[in-house]
């Protein structure tokens, strides 16, 4: 059977230290099938568009998979099989471990690949797989809301009596454990808030949320977890009160006023890429005013780059592409075989808003949207806004098979050269669906526009109905 090796390492630092450690983890599999692993690595605010935390495939050499880098903190992230459950992992900055690619039974049928290390803090490593027994249900809106509450408060025990018993029994430093201690409590946070956030068949509004259902004394901490990000916005920004989107101003002063320290840095930083990430106009004074005062509260190298990249997100909007992107971005237009910019698909919509739809033929998300966009459709046709279709980082006769089996033929073009076009970049382009809102001026009016699909209608309506408006300038 042939062994395959794998070394990888990641590095990320949201305190930085005087000096960078090199840290290196390395790995074998006896088995041939598993002959691909990827890696993610985990920073304080959730991904999106500007934040983007990706999962990176290993590259191999022969069998050899290797690299070795420097970090200067402590680090969290996880470490996976291509097509299996990913494993958490805690680095402290000169590790050097070992692991072996092993599978575990996971039901009659099921098998689960872990990685069993050994070396300089193993028990950082292998509690990823160890404690991960314990998994909280998913919601459904038949379910009681209080018995499921239960259900979470009894899993989150178990979690915290594995980790004090996997302390006792194993060598772990105070950091992993307040990390491993925080990540039980962010995940349960997280879990809470879950019904609020799932599609309309079961989703509960907070209305129908018992009184005593909350737990008001809970509070988010540690950055270095996973959950962190997500409980953090969820507790104190996502459900502050019934439409968060026209209560900026007073959000922004609960966080002013009720936190200090980090946290609060943290929450003004987690607040602005919170609204940037959503792009309305209706906000635009409120949240430029707040980016300029977060100078005066934010002094962490970290948040305010992230405000920095988060501002840059939020300035698309109201704005007409550049003039580089609209001339140096290049397509081919389905049935035809010469290759047009940008701005040439630009002029031939002159004077119309226009709705484009970033998909490609292997992206499954984006097939099942468009195979439900029939409504929206309808709707856009009927206010006269033009429906464009961009295939991103496709092939050419996958393009071509899919356009006809979907028919969708019409303002059809495929991206060339996807991730090196301007328009990748200018747009940061790092997932798809992705759908932009033009003015009739061909204005950016969202650079994440909503779903084209049942569920997400009535915001997309929205969008396009304040598109018609004349447009408002703001300076």
């Amino acid at each position: 059977m042939k062994t395959i090796f794998f070394s990888l390492v990641f590095i990320f630092s949201s305190a930085m230290l005087s000096s960078q450690i090199p840290t290196s983890i390395s790995g074998v599999s006896v088995d041939s099938l598993i002959n691909e692993v990827a890696t993610i690595y985990f920073n304080p605010f959730w991904d999106n568009d500007f934040n983007p935390i990706r999962w990176k495939k290993m590259e191999i050499d022969g069998n050899l998979f290797s690299e070795r880098l420097s970090l200067h903190t402590f680090q969290t992230g996880a470490i996976s099989a291509i097509n299996n459950r990913k494993q958490k992992i805690f680095i402290t900055p000169g590790d050097s471990v070992f692991f072996v690619v092993d599978t575990l039974s996971a039901g009659v049928t099921k098998k689960r690949v872990v990685f069993k290390f050994s070396g300089k803090n193993e028990a950082h490593y292998n509690y990823g797989y160890l404690s991960d027994t314990h998994l909280y249900p998913f919601f459904h809106k038949d379910n009681n809301i209080m018995a499921y509450k239960d259900t979470l408060v009894k899993i989150r025990n178990e979690k915290y009596n594995f980790l004090e018993s996997y302390k006792q029994q194993y060598q772990i430093s105070n950091e992993f454990y307040n990390y491993a201690k925080a990540d039980i409590l962010n995940e349960y946070i997280q879990n809470l808030y879950l019904p609020l956030m799932l599609s309309e068949k079961d989703r509960i509004e907070m209305k129908d949320i018992p009184s005593d259902y909350f737990d008001d004394n809970l509070h988010p901490n540690n950055e270095l977890s996973e959950y962190y990000s997500v409980a953090m916005l969820d507790r104190y920004i996502n459900y502050y009160s019934g439409n968060i989107w026209k209560d900026l101003d007073n959000i922004y002063k609960n966080v002013r006023t009720v936190f200090t320290g980090k946290e609060q840095e943290y929450l003004i930083s987690a607040l602005i890429g919170r609204f940037a990430e959503k792009q309305l106009l209706d906000y635009r004074t409120q949240l430029m005013n707040i980016i300029q005062e977060a100078q005066q509260y934010v002094k962490n190298s970290l948040y305010l780059d992230y405000i920095d990249r988060a501002q840059m997100f939020y300035s698309l909007v109201n704005n007409p592409f550049p003039e580089d992107v609209r001339l140096n971005t290049f397509f081919k237009e389905y049935g035809k075989d010469a290759v047009v910019s940008f701005n040439d698909i630009l002029q031939k919509y002159a004077g119309k808003p226009v709705f484009i739809d970033f998909w490609a033929s292997w992206c499954g998300p984006c097939i099942g949207d468009i195979e439900n966009s029939q409504v929206a459709k309808a709707y856009l046709k009927e206010k006269e806004v033009e429906y464009i279709y961009i295939a991103y980082d496709d092939k050419e006769n996958a393009w071509k098979k899919a356009v006809e089996k979907l028919g969708i033929t019409i303002n059809q073009y495929m991206l060339l050269k996807s991730n090196h076009s301007p328009i990748y970049d200018y747009l940061e382009l790092r997932e798809i669906p992705r759908y932009i809102i033009l003015g009739a001026d061909h204005k950016i009016i969202s650079g994440k526009a909503p779903r084209p699909i049942p569920v997400s209608f009535n915001y997309l309506k929205d969008c396009i109905d304040k598109c018609l408006k004349k447009t408002i300038n703001y300076y």
